[in-house]
């Protein structure tokens, strides 16, 4: 019996170099979203290891001992996680990821991340508090969400936020043309750009409970604006 092939929009081999080890993209959010958080996590602080971010890979290889194919496809599946745009990892990629990141918790036990201060010069004070690109943020914490309800409204925010950015001319105005579609006020939706970009690249901390709890209700809400948006898969 003849396989049927999956439709364009839900499945496109990748073209990128920078993902050639995932074999393919999706248009479906993962389901585990604790293993989502996990993997930015455990990269983030991984991170801090390598004398050069540029080398990070052949570092850590080196350092744990796994090979350097297995690392590169976990940092191929954080970056697709990061910048969802162009499609989620499969599931099968995402497992495999979320193993190497768990053989590799280890070696993050004692990473702490640090927050930048208000200037964005310097660490922060215990308060976390967050640099002048996160200003709407509470304050940021060196503690990723644990819990699975708080992991699938990071997805949430993630995959809304890359869908959002498909309606807007111009990414840099994707704020101000969200809100004249949507409704909403300036501040919510800026607020929750700020909240993705700080769990996409978690390596100054992650957003408090209050945040992720706020952007939360603001993607759910933007839910209706997304239906029937689909992302790139290039």
């Amino acid at each position: 019996m003849q396989q049927r092939e999956k439709p364009d929009w839900q499945v496109r081999r990748g073209t990128k170099s920078n993902t050639h080890l995932l074999g393919g993209l999706t248009d479906y959010a993962p389901k585990d979203g604790s293993g989502v958080v996990h993997l930015l996590d455990t990269w983030a602080r991984l991170l801090k290891l390598a004398p050069d971010p540029n080398r990070a890979v052949a570092h850590i290889a080196r350092y744990n001992g796994l090979s350097y194919k297995q690392v590169e496809h976990m940092r191929q599946a954080r970056n697709t996680c990061a910048h969802t745009i162009d499609g989620w990892p499969s599931s099968d990629n995402l497992t495999q990821a979320f193993m190497t990141a768990h053989a590799l918790s280890e070696l993050t036990h004692n990473i702490r991340l640090t927050p930048v201060s208000a200037s964005g010069t310097g660490p922060a004070r215990e308060s976390g508090r967050p640099s002048s690109k996160l200003h709407r943020l509470q304050g940021l914490t060196d503690c990723a969400p644990k819990e699975p309800q708080k992991g699938m409204g990071v997805v949430r925010v993630m995959d809304t936020w890359a869908r959002l950015l498909q309606l807007a001319p111009d990414p840099k105005l994707a704020v101000g043309h969200v809100v004249q579609i949507s409704g909403l006020r300036f501040d919510d939706v800026d607020h929750l750009r700020q909240v993705r970009l700080c769990c996409a690249h978690p390596d100054d901390g992650w957003p408090s409970s209050d945040d992720l709890i706020r952007a939360f209700r603001t993607a759910y809400t933007l839910g209706e604006v997304t239906l029937g948006r689909r992302l790139r898969l290039t």
